[in-house]
């Protein structure tokens, strides 16, 4: 951990990192977004078909109601999220230009007082003190530096697993984030 200079990472973004991003953004923010209205109405509308469903077993084929219910969920899940999926494009739908300077990646180097992205878009600088938050996926390093900003990292720019592991472990010591529930905070 004292070879700063070592824990460094050349990320190369995909539309498919940027629309993680997207998701992971509002994923805090989602109880007040239409995509939670959404989601309770496909969710009563689930319900509906269950109910419907039973309602035939029972009164026309004689089948005990548990029975009934059990027989009609299953269809109705796959219906919920059938349509789900069909709608997620819809709402995480990325606007960058595949020739943009975004998409063309950056260096992610972690420095004795900040975190400095270089691309070819220009540099960040991010004091240790202004980063608020470092959450850890399958697949990305989201480093917060506000609630609705933060920069990711593919994990998939690291060398292995054990690398990715350590720069988010370094990331977090630096700027003195304390760990709750798998995700870092600043108190």
């Amino acid at each position: 951990m004292n070879d700063v200079a070592t824990l460094a990472v050349l990320v190369k973004p995909t539309h498919g990192d940027y629309g993680d991003l997207q998701k992971e953004l509002v994923r805090d923010q989602d109880a007040t977004s239409p995509r939670r209205v959404l989601r309770w109405f496909f969710f009563a509308l689930n319900a509906c078909f269950v109910a419907a469903g039973t309602e035939i077993f029972v009164v026309l084929l004689h089948t005990p109601a548990w029975l009934a219910a059990l027989l009609c969920f299953y269809p109705a899940n796959l219906v919920y999220s059938a349509v789900r999926r069909a709608c997620e494009p819809l709402t995480h739908r990325v606007t960058l230009d595949p020739k943009g300077i975004f998409l063309t990646g950056f260096e992610a180097r972690i420095e004795p007082e900040a975190l400095q992205l270089t691309g070819k878009w220009g540099h960040a600088r991010y004091l240790w003190p202004s980063i608020m938050r470092v959450r850890e996926t399958f697949d990305h390093i989201f480093v917060y530096v506000d609630r609705a900003s933060a920069v990711f990292i593919p994990k998939r720019g690291f060398s292995s697993r054990n690398e990715a592991e350590k720069f988010a472990d370094a990331l977090r010591t630096h700027a003195k984030l304390v760990v709750t529930r798998g995700e870092a905070f600043r108190r």
